[in-house]
């Protein structure tokens, strides 16, 4: 999965090397959570952030391509024994969106979304324990949006980010991460493009 995953990135980078460029900056709230199906965890929703830089490129008047590099706080609440426990990760993000803009401002955007794991961590009982070891450096999700933008160039943006790969290292269980972000952005130049 991993090999298709790096042709499909290759593939849409070439196809908007000459394309017009405008960059931006944007940052929001995310609601992050784990899904499982071999656990016995309940993972309930952690309110975290983002923050990061974009490129938008145009490929014709109503398609466009951004990537971006994204600093993501993820992760879950849960509860063990009755006891209330915390997942916290950071990933530095990669997401390589497509975008079809319509009716002055609206984009709808997906692509897919690389992310290295740069922290993990585990609380619980008061106590703080480094789980990175336990989870998989890479992971690959698949990213669904829609935002609009102003013709100053201010915009927001509520995505859904769905994990493709399992990031534990153990196994079972099978954990894929889930975010929903919601956020703002503003491009420096083209604004309204």
């Amino acid at each position: 999965m991993k090999k298709y995953f790096i042709i499909a990135c290759v593939l849409m980078l070439s196809s908007v090397l000459k394309a017009q460029m405008n960059f931006g900056i944007k940052g929001g709230l995310n609601f992050t959570t784990l899904n499982s199906k071999d656990d016995v965890s309940d993972y309930n929703f952690l309110p975290s952030y983002y923050a990061g830089v974009l490129a938008h490129m145009h490929i014709s008047e109503d398609f466009a391509f951004q990537p971006e590099l994204l600093f993501s706080a993820q992760g879950a609440k849960y509860d063990i024994l009755g006891e209330k426990a915390t997942i916290n990760l950071g990933y530095i993000n990669l997401p390589l969106l497509f975008q079809f803009m319509f009716l002055e401002g609206l984009r709808l955007e997906s692509g897919p979304q690389a992310g290295l794991l740069i922290m993990a961590d585990s609380k619980f009982l008061g106590t703080t324990t480094d789980i990175k070891d336990d989870l998989n450096a890479l992971d690959l999700s698949w990213v669904f949006g829609v935002g609009y933008v102003t013709d100053s160039g201010l915009g927001i943006d509520l995505r859904y980010n769905t994990g493709l790969t399992n990031i534990s290292e153990v196994e079972p269980p099978t954990i894929k991460n889930s975010v929903i972000a919601l956020g703002l952005f503003f491009q420096f130049s083209g604004a309204g493009d």
